[in-house]
């Protein structure tokens, strides 16, 4: 018995440094661009999410290959959250409404907006508390508080008095006029 060589399939190895030749690269992005999801193609092929990424800006078009990735700004992200929260669409929905692909994103991205909004709740409650300890006036305070208020204006009108008596004995102006421009020399 004669052992037959080994035949390698070298389009692929699944090595971290591994080579691809040219038609399993486009094969791939064949792949992408028909729909498969990027876990799918990194499967089928043995490469990493990376290394396919890599290729797609490299070798791909961009516009229909990043198509198969959900790309949702933050404030998406936590719309998404908040109507799952409120009961306005379940976890499915929102990822097949969405084009999301992963399993554990939204489950993610709800425990990431969880603990934000614990820091948030925890802001709003020391904000009340401190407007607690601010409490309303005792009556004794606004007593001495409306006093003194009528002191100051006895003081007003008395010192009204005096500049109106000065004015009329001494025959000076001493209020100034409004609207009045500088003086001039």
């Amino acid at each position: 018995m004669t052992k037959k060589p080994k035949q390698t399939n070298t389009s692929h190895f699944f090595s971290k440094r591994s080579y691809y030749d040219k038609a399993t690269i486009k094969k791939s992005l064949s792949a992408l661009e028909k729909g498969a999801t990027w876990d799918v193609v990194c499967n089928k092929y043995g490469m990493s999410s990376g290394t396919l990424s890599k290729w797609v800006h490299k070798y791909g078009n961009p516009e229909s290959t990043l198509k198969n990735r959900a790309s949702l700004t933050l404030l998406q992200r936590r719309s998404i959250v908040s109507s799952i929260q409120q009961g306005l669409m379940t976890i499915e929905q929102a990822k097949a409404t969405y084009g999301i692909k992963g399993h554990d994103t939204i489950q993610k991205w709800i425990r990431l907006f969880k603990e934000d909004n614990i820091d948030i709740c925890g802001l709003k409650e020391e904000a009340l508390k401190e407007q607690e300890s601010i409490s309303e006036p005792s009556s004794a305070e606004v007593k001495m508080l409306r006093k003194e208020l009528e002191e100051s204006q006895l003081k007003v009108a008395a010192l009204n008095i005096l500049i109106d008596t000065a004015q009329e004995q001494l025959k000076i102006n001493i209020r100034k006029k409004s609207g009045a421009g500088q003086s001039q020399k």
